[in-house]
């Protein structure tokens, strides 16, 4: 018994309603089907749209929508042949490429204050009072004048929330931090966190970006169409390492999209292997690896990065940047360094399993 699509895990996005079939013809003619998804991450299972159909020896399962970006599901199609109950899978990975599915909560500047707080730099506050420069805590603020000089204060509530600014100046006797740049007045009770200088706001940045720029991400490109009696196409803009192609057999959508695997990728050109298309306009799609890419100060993660990885692959960076620098041997950044790796390697050991930030190529199979 077989389904289909066979062999790799089948790629859907969350926007796109599919019909999956299931193939019973060696086995004979099922009756009786029932298929369900259940999301392996929390074991929910997904509702269907319409009951599964008979047609000929096919199951063909009615749209699969509503799935969530990052997660992995398991179809499972159960039929009755000749009086004996038998079941088929196929696992559904959903990924929306890079123009969905972000974690939205959890931004650039996030994680710089999570790995500032991992790294023993960061001090938590509430402010008793302020203006446009400065910040005034009696509480929190003990540390010894110019303590804080050159780290930044992070502004966790209030009208600056989200705002970063370096600190030029902290005065121990008034317990006040300030800054250049005017910005709302700061209020009693706003919470904030402040760091002192070993690790700067842009040196934390700048490591976020080090490790998201070698970080995969699978994305898709729908932009080429078949050509009749034509069996190479140029590749899109930026489009490379292909690790799947697919092709649609209908024009509109649900597309119901097939996998080929009689393909190769060279001189910027996806070729099929003596695959003529007689009809033209139905929809490549490519799935290919790219990185991350950089993120601004506000910008969201993928949610292919796990977030607790990032954060040690980033203090390793850091550590490994610190020791270069100051070219001598210091045995408790070399420590330091040293377990930011270790945690690094638990983490991506242990990193979500729901998340799809690369896939193998698809095997290329013989033409005849």
């Amino acid at each position: 018994m077989t389904n289909i699509p066979t062999g790799s895990p089948v790629i859907q996005r969350t926007d796109e309603e599919i019909s999956y079939t299931f193939d019973w013809s060696a086995d004979g003619t099922p009756t009786s089907p029932s298929v369900t998804v259940v999301d392996r991450a929390t074991g929910t299972s997904i509702t269907l749209t319409g009951d599964p159909t008979i047609d000929g020896d096919t199951i063909i399962t009615q749209e699969v929508s509503g799935l969530t970006e990052g997660h992995t599901y398991t179809m499972t199609c159960t039929v009755t042949i000749e009086g004996v109950e038998l079941s088929s899978e196929c696992v559904i990975i959903c990924t929306d490429g890079p123009a969905t599915g972000y974690q939205t909560d959890i931004t650039l500047d996030s994680m710089i204050l999570e790995v500032a707080r991992a790294m023993g730099i960061a001090y938590d506050g509430t402010a008793t009072g302020g203006t446009t420069t400065t910040l005034i805590d009696t509480v929190n603020l003990l540390e010894r004048d110019d303590f804080y000089n050159k780290g930044f204060i992070m502004f966790l509530s209030g009208a600056n929330k989200g705002v970063v600014k370096t600190i030029s100046d902290f005065v121990n006797s008034t317990a006040t931090i300030s800054w250049s740049g005017a910005i709302a007045a700061v209020a009693s009770g706003v919470e904030y966190v402040a760091t002192s200088p070993e690790f700067p706001y842009t040196k934390i940045k700048a490591a976020l970006n080090e490790v998201l720029k070698r970080s995969p991400f699978l994305q898709s490109n729908e932009t080429l169409t078949t050509t009749a009696d034509t069996v190479a196409y140029d590749l899109p803009a930026n489009v490379y390492n292909i690790k799947r192609v697919e092709v649609a057999q209908d024009t509109s959508s649900p597309y119901y999209y097939v996998t080929y695997f009689n393909w190769k990728e060279r001189n910027g050109q996806i070729i099929f292997d003596n695959i003529y298309f007689p009809v033209s306009g139905y929809k490549i799609r490519l799935w290919y690896e790219c990185p991350h890419g950089e993120l601004p100060s506000a910008g969201v993660l993928r949610p292919t990065i796990d977030p607790d990885w990032l954060k040690w692959a980033a203090i390793a960076w850091l550590y490994r940047d610190l020791i270069t620098r100051i070219k001598k041997d210091d045995p408790t950044s070399v420590d330091l360094l040293n377990e930011a790796k270790m945690r690094e390697d638990e983490a991506k050991k242990h990193m979500k399993r729901n998340a799809l930030a690369s896939m193998d190529q698809d095997p290329r199979l013989a033409h005849w």
